[in-house]
């Protein structure tokens, strides 16, 4: 059982590892027409990815766009030190899977760290979303949840495109 938990806690990490690697490519003043790097993401990471997409739909007042962009390039900033030190786990996690002797413990501590950090992330960036969201005017937030609504109806049709399961003809 043991094992079983330490080959999947080392799977995970391996796995979260594409998120610290992914490049930040938030769409901001100095950033127009840039497209977000589309690696792993975290949810959280990509529902703030994803709101700032929908909002340059919106008919957003200048006032609103400096808001929304000044929070976006302030997660930015708070986000910087935890995927630093999010890269620096997965190096260490590496050194230690491929050292040739397994330290169990090491890898329980950096597993730790990996989800302190995790729960950072997620906090920043649930915090800046809510921010972002609140600076919209009741019209403008209608509009984006109807905006999400197509977005699912789409998403959930692109699964459904592999046709209908084989029947049983007998």
């Amino acid at each position: 059982m043991n094992k079983l938990m330490i080959s999947l806690t080392t799977a995970l990490l391996l796995t979260i590892s594409g998120m610290a690697m992914a490049q930040d490519g938030a769409p901001g003043p100095g950033n127009k027409g840039q497209r977000p790097h589309r690696g792993m993401q975290a949810p959280p990471r990509s529902m703030m990815d994803g709101v700032l997409r929908a909002i340059k739909r919106l008919d957003l007042s200048d006032e609103q766009k400096e808001g929304i962009w000044a929070t976006a390039h302030e997660l930015k900033g708070k986000l910087h030190p935890v995927m630093v030190e999010m890269k620096s786990g997965q190096r260490e996690l590496r050194a230690l899977i491929t050292s040739g002797k397994f330290d169990e413990k090491a890898v329980a501590e950096l597993a730790k760290k990996e989800g302190d950090l995790i729960e950072q992330r997620i906090l920043l960036t649930s915090e800046a979303v809510s921010n972002v969201l609140g600076q919209l005017t009741e019209e403008q937030r209608t509009k984006l949840e109807a905006m999400a609504g197509k977005h699912k109806q789409r998403a959930k049709g692109k699964r459904g495109r592999k046709g209908p399961p084989p029947t049983k003809e007998g």
